[in-house]
């Protein structure tokens, strides 16, 4: 699917997040494809250049693949944003992107349906067998969001990937995340991104585990992260490294 817009920014940077939606007639909508396009990019990746604010630019972008059939009685709906968080890193300044719709059209791909036509209907997918191994520890996740009182909203994530024992050789491994996005709606610059992540590795009485803590903000003009490595041989600490690295954003 390709879309073509005019358009025109208040800002030198500004983002524009494409969703195609199906829309079904009780109201409800569910996403089929996206694309998140950082219009400073809109000639080259390689050589982003600022936009001018107030002039009117055209850009053809295409949707992620995804095969999608639309029932009967289901509309078709393309939004657009300025931010997708926390997706997509918010540019430094809220911009407002101005459409000039006289000049914009949306490409839709089109299959004639071959059923009922002399050819055959794919065959079902053909299944692929998971490696035996015992379930030591199973899959969870759970989500919360919260609004602060400073109006900050933050979204916490919690992930165990459960561990698992391989019946062949004993080897025990597993591995959970914990992640946290906040971002206050008037401030881009107040995003902020934490990820600590947990690694097990073991077998009998041999027992190690990495932990990790990640975390990104950012400036008008640079991306801060910020990095802890542990690595543990039972209860020793056998490694650890912190470090900060500063990269600028270049037009991101």
């Amino acid at each position: 699917m390709d879309v073509e817009l005019s358009f025109s920014a208040d800002k030198p940077q500004a983002l524009l997040v494409l969703r195609l939606n199906d829309v079904a007639p009780d109201g409800s909508s569910a996403r089929v494809t996206y694309r998140p396009m950082n219009l400073a990019h809109r000639d080259s990746h390689e050589t982003p250049t600022a936009l001018e604010p107030g002039r009117q630019y055209r850009v053809k972008l295409r949707l992620n693949h995804a095969g999608h059939r639309f029932a009967q009685g289901h509309r078709i709906r393309l939004a657009l944003s300025t931010s997708y968080w926390p997706i997509v890193w918010p540019s430094p300044e809220a911009a407002k992107v101005t459409l000039h719709l006289e000049d914009c059209r949306v490409i839709l791909p089109y299959r004639e349906t071959t059923h009922g036509q002399g050819h055959a209907a794919p065959a079902p997918p053909r299944g692929v067998p998971f490696p035996a191994s015992e379930v030591l520890r199973k899959r969870t996740s759970k989500t919360e969001r919260q609004v602060l009182v400073d109006g900050t909203h933050t979204l916490r994530t919690f992930d165990d990937f459960g561990a698992n024992r391989d019946p062949h050789h004993g080897l025990e491994s597993g591995s959970s995340v914990e992640q946290v996005f906040s971002i206050h709606p008037e401030d881009p610059l107040s995003a902020r991104a934490e990820a600590r992540w947990h690694f097990t590795l073991g077998r009998g009485a041999w027992r190690t585990r990495i932990e990790s803590e990640n975390a990104m903000t950012s400036t008008a003009q640079d991306f801060l992260l910020t990095r802890r490595v542990r690595a543990y041989e039972g209860e020793d600490l056998a490694f650890e490294r912190a470090w900060r690295e500063e990269i600028p954003r270049d037009c991101m």
